[in-house]
């Protein structure tokens, strides 16, 4: 269902057509410059799914009107579907996309299941893990539903159903690969096989030093942060149903920006990305090394000194080993640096975020779609997912101890 509505801005007077397409959700938030004169003009959309109404909060630099009389443009908003740039007089996005699904089936149920996953489930891991931080085990256990036994449960035994549950979960909001998980399955197996002593010694050496607890509540808010970005990249994870010729970025635009939310998103998965490829490399180390040290051509890189390295340098040894591809592609510093600095912002007349690089003394403007940038969020989260496998490895060999 498409509502139309119109609005006329207060700067110039140009009356614009909105047609916002009703979703799941209770709001949606639209940003749009303004066809004449520039300035940006925003709405709320809000529905109320209980008694099927929905209205519109007054907008900012505007004032909703009676009449399309005169408009000088008509724009199509839709949360849930990516909007085809050149999108023809009428044609709802929902409509303009909807062959290029190619399994709608498939696409719906596992949507229905993410969905639920944020609503139902993602609270309760919440406080499941929260009652594993502060040791109340009873609470745990009642919660959980853990039925009773004669010995009561051990920390793996309650870290073991959490974490498949939300691994579970969380691979279906990401764009890895069945492939890549597997393969770093193999990479932690064979590190265990070649040598588990060392590999528990790396383990403990990290929970003692703090990092265990220092990453365990980085990945939850990180899980945290996605969940509420989520209805702002659910379009990207749409096009992974598509058919592969009708997933250019190029041709695509997001209908709801929230770049301040993404931007941060975006720098903590990179910052906890690269504290989790020590434990990666540890594992590399054991393999190819049998030492928990990597050679460079001056001397012995001990696993605290990489991870001490600028990030900037670390793919430049994650290449060496076979799970380089999975983790470098994302690793982009000079749009992570560019990104966290404060003069970094989205441009609404070009659809782009507009960052910087300082090299030595210069600065160089570069600019990034916003649908290409949402789509380094979500790789980029995709990337902490996977590397949290290596996480999960050391709390189960120092026996589910957080600190």
């Amino acid at each position: 269902m498409i509502v139309r509505n119109q609005l006329a801005c207060v700067a110039c007077g140009a009356i614009i057509v909105t047609r916002t397409a009703v979703g799941y959700r209770d709001s949606q938030t639209y940003t749009f410059n303004c066809p004449k004169c520039g300035i940006e003009i925003g709405y709320v959309f809000r529905t109320d799914q209980k008694n099927i109404s929905y209205s519109f909060d007054e907008p900012s630099n505007a004032k909703w009107v009676e009449s399309e009389e005169g408009a000088v443009a008509t724009l199509s908003f839709d949360a849930h579907t990516p909007v085809p740039n050149e999108l023809p007089e009428g044609i709802t996005p929902f409509i303009a996309t909807a062959f290029y699904i190619e399994n709608r089936k498939a696409y719906s149920d596992e949507e229905g299941k993410r969905l639920h996953w944020i609503r139902d489930e993602w609270p309760y891991c919440e406080r499941l893990m929260i009652h594993l931080e502060k040791g109340n085990d009873d609470l745990f256990d009642q919660e959980a539903r853990t039925p009773p036994t004669e010995k009561p449960a051990s920390k793996v035994e309650r870290l073991m159903p959490l974490w498949r549950v939300m691994d579970g979960a969380f691979n279906y909001f990401t764009v890895t690969e069945r492939s890549a998980r597997s393969m770093v399955d193999q990479r932690i197996a064979l590190s265990l096989s070649i040598d588990e002593s060392l590999f528990k010694q790396f383990a403990h050496d990290f929970l003692a030093s703090g990092r265990v607890s220092s990453i365990w509540q980085q990945l939850k808010t990180i899980r945290r942060k996605f969940v509420q970005c989520y209805p702002y990249l659910s379009p990207l994870v749409q096009m992974l149903y598509w058919k592969p010729k009708y997933r250019d970025l190029n041709t695509l635009r997001l209908s709801e920006k929230r770049f301040d939310e993404l931007r941060q998103l975006y720098v903590d998965c990179y910052e906890t990305l690269c504290k989790l490829l020590t434990v990666a490399i540890a594992c590399e180390a054991i393999i190819h090394h049998g030492k928990l040290a990597v050679p460079t051509r001056k001397r012995q890189l001990s696993l605290w000194d990489f991870e001490a390295m600028p990030n900037g340098q670390k793919p430049g040894i994650l290449e060496r080993y076979p799970i380089g591809p999975l983790f470098v592609g994302v690793l982009d510093n000079k749009l992570r640096n560019g990104i966290g600095h404060h003069s970094a912002h989205f441009v609404p007349e070009k659809d782009e975020v507009l960052y910087y690089e300082f090299d030595d003394d210069q600065k160089k403007e570069r600019r990034l779609s916003y649908t290409a940038f949402a789509q380094r969020v979500l790789e980029i989260f995709s990337a902490v997912e996977l590397a949290s496998k290596y996480f999960w490895a050391v709390l189960l060999s120092v026996d589910g101890v957080l600190e």
